[in-house]
Formats: structure tokens, C-alpha cells, sequence
């Protein structure tokens, strides 16, 4: 008996959302946030061939916007692939515990971070809970999940992802094989 042929699993969308700010109210200013984000998803579009991108810019980055498109995404279906890029100012703050964690400065942040102000950053276990939230109607295929290194990717199950990163051709291309379509099931 001849088994069929192997079916290859699809995208059925690919969607990235690109955060930029480059003119932060107290902040220092970035040269190339905005342009990073809207130069990633031209980069996304003509070079990986996502479907849509959404660009949100300077201003328009608070932490509010940021929790709402990740809640917007929470309608993903289980066969897009999401992406979601920040251009802009991160932030390292020491914990009581002598821990580090990280944050996003979102636009209107006030400066510097600290223990008294972190709740109007975006902190890295909180992006990742929206994240998760976001990807739990998008289950993995036999139990697959993405592995970049944690310092990359804040990963969630299947394709639904947060890649955070600077933006290069040498990362384009990382990001092409990192999308290709998955093996055939067999």
C-alpha cells in the first residue's frame, strides 16, 4: 500500500505589528525608532511575505495601545502566524532581590524607571502574560514550540510570537528560516 503524499502545513496568515518610538516625551530621543518599525515592516512584507503589518508610531506607543493590540490579537486562528517587533527604548531595573528584570519604555514613561513608576512600563513577565493570553486559542501542533533563545523570543504556543530584536539583513534573514513553512506532517 503507498502511503499518501505528505501535506504541508501553511500559514494562513502571516501578521506583524511594529512598535517605534523615536520622539519619547521624557526619554531620551532615538534617531531611528519610528523608522526601524516602518523600515521592519516593509522589511516583513517584501522579504517574508507577511500578508499585513501594522505600523504603530511614536505617540500612539503607551502602554494601554500595547496591551490592546496584544488583546486585538488574542482573535488570531490557530494557523496565523503573529509577530511583534519593538524599536524603541528597554530598560533593565534591580529588584528588592537583588534580581534584574527588563522593561519596554512605551512613549509617555516618565524617567528614569524605578520601583515607585515601573507599573507605567511594559515589563517583560507582564508581555509575556499578554502574550500567553493572547496565544491560548492558538494550540501547537503536536506539541511544537519555536525555539530562539529567550534574549530573542518570548515564545507561545505555535506561531503566535513576540520577536524582539534589532533590526539587520542578517536578522531578516534569520527570521526567513526561522518562518519557513514546518516540516510536512508524515
Amino acid at each position: 500500500k503507498i502511503a499518501p503524499a505528505p501535506q504541508l502545513l501553511r500559514y494562513r496568515r502571516k501578521i506583524s505589528v511594529h512598535f517605534g518610538v523615536s520622539d519619547y516625551r521624557s526619554w531620551n530621543k532615538l534617531k531611528n525608532g519610528a523608522s526601524d518599525a516602518r523600515e521592519l515592516a516593509a522589511r516583513f512584507k517584501a522579504a517574508l511575505d507577511f500578508d499585513q503589518s501594522e505600523v504603530i508610531l511614536d505617540a500612539e506607543v503607551t502602554k494601554p495601545r500595547i496591551e490592546q493590540v496584544f488583546s486585538d490579537l488574542a482573535a488570531c486562528h490557530p494557523d496565523d502566524l503573529i509577530a511583534v517587533t519593538w524599536s524603541g527604548h528597554g530598560s533593565p531595573l534591580r529588584l528588592a532581590n537583588g534580581r534584574e528584570t527588563g522593561f519596554l519604555v512605551p512613549f509617555d514613561a516618565p524617567s528614569p524607571l524605578s520601583v515607585a513608576n515601573a507599573m507605567q512600563f511594559v515589563g517583560m513577565k507582564e508581555l509575556g502574560r499578554w502574550a500567553d493570553r493572547q496565544s491560548s486559542d492558538c494550540p501547537p501542533p503536536r506539541g511544537r514550540r519555536f525555539g530562539l533563545p529567550p534574549r530573542i523570543e518570548r515564545s507561545a504556543p505555535f506561531a503566535c510570537s513576540l520577536f524582539l530584536h534589532e533590526p539587520s539583513s542578517s536578522n531578516v534573514s534569520k527570521m526567513k528560516e526561522y518562518w519557513a513553512p514546518p516540516t510536512p506532517y508524515m
